[in-house]
């Protein structure tokens, strides 16, 4: 538990935070936005008990659309497990491009806002 509150203390402190909540203001995922230049890194959590039910896929969407009216930034940039086909399967499906570049086994996309591709 320490550790988790140490790692989204840290989470606070360099990005921004978009919370997802259930009507029942259970917190059902987040979303990290960490801006770098004219590019914002993303990263988004779920609450397991959430998965398969295309919520991961609307915040996403949400975000994208969101994102467009932002013009400071020129891309959206994702970085996600190999071993997480869920994930890269919907970063895909939301028009991002799968990068070249590899690091320690995550995988990068990245979804150019400035195109209006979607």
């Amino acid at each position: 538990m320490a550790a988790a509150e140490k790692w989204l203390a840290n989470m606070l402190d360099e990005c921004r935070l978009l919370m997802l909540q259930s009507q029942q203001q259970e917190v059902v995922g987040l979303l990290f936005i960490y801006t770098e230049k004219h590019d914002a890194h993303i990263g988004y959590l779920l609450a397991e008990q959430y998965w398969g039910q295309g919520l991961a896929f609307e915040l996403l969407q949400g975000f994208i659309n969101l994102a467009g009216t932002q013009s400071q930034w020129h891309k959206l940039i994702a970085g996600v497990d190999e071993s997480n086909t869920p994930s890269i399967k919907l970063l895909k499906k939301l028009a991002f491009e799968e990068q070249a570049s590899k690091e320690n086994g995550m995988l990068f996309f990245e979804f150019n806002l400035k195109q209006g591709t979607q």
